[in-house]
């Protein structure tokens, strides 16, 4: 994140107090030729009770181009109008390290979307020299309840879009599609990175067997037909586990 040619470390706690209860808690940790600092070089917190930020963290890729590796922070359970809508934010990383401030925040619109219950880098989808990042917010309702959908927004030399470049939904009622979103890397070495999404609820013949699907990147950007799909064939047995 600081450019210095050693990994860095992206940590919550989900459940962390500091003025609000629950409100939750990033600590980034710097790593060096000695090993991974003890102590954090940075951190941000909620500031909300129940906010639950942290929920989801990772790398953002580089958003902007700097040659600086950004991060991601979800806190699902945020509320700005609407009860657990989420929301993401994006810090940007510099010589100095990550900015104290969010370059970019995104919210769900929407009560119990559930917005940012994933979050993670998609890679460069479209070869532009710039990373993507997804945004799964799984509680969302467009035509059927708790269908789930999932957004991928743009990065670019002047800035993060408030509108994301693509939305995907399931178009099923429960699926909680979104509920697991990351990058799948290249899959068919075309240069172009790909993305992968879960929807751990879906109903294909068994009962909450669960749905994977994998958009591929192009030069003209996602496909917004899935390339490939995967379902359990089980019944649901076992609890979800995150991609990214």
């Amino acid at each position: 994140m600081n450019g210095d040619g050693f990994a860095d470390v992206i940590v919550s706690a989900l459940e962390y107090d500091n003025g609000e209860t629950d409100e939750g808690r990033a600590y980034v940790y710097i790593g060096s030729a000695a090993g991974l600092m003890t102590d954090p070089v940075w951190t941000a917190e909620g500031n909300q009770a129940t906010a639950r930020f942290g929920w989801s963290v990772g790398t953002a890729g580089d958003v902007n181009g700097d040659g600086y590796s950004d991060i991601i922070v979800s806190a699902f359970q945020y509320d700005n109008g609407e009860t657990d809508e989420g929301r993401a934010y994006v810090y940007l990383g510099s010589a100095t390290g990550v900015a104290a401030n969010p370059a970019w925040t995104g919210e769900g619109n929407q009560a119990g979307a559930k917005y940012g219950d994933q979050v993670a880098t998609a890679g460069d989808i479209d070869g532009d020299g710039y990373a993507e990042f997804i945004v799964g917010a799984p509680g969302y309702d467009a035509g059927q309840t708790d269908e789930g959908c999932v957004y991928i927004y743009r990065g670019s030399a002047f800035g993060l879009s408030g509108t994301p470049a693509w939305t995907l939904e399931s178009k099923q009622a429960g699926a909680q599609y979104g509920t697991s979103v990351a990058s799948a890397g290249d899959v068919n070495r075309d240069g172009f990175a790909d993305v992968l999404i879960g929807a751990e609820m879906y109903d294909n013949g068994q009962l909450n067997e669960g749905r994977a699907y994998l958009h591929l990147g192009s030069a003209a950007g996602l496909n917004l037909a899935p390339a490939w799909t995967a379902e359990s064939g089980l019944r649901r047995s076992c609890p979800s586990t995150a991609m990214n």
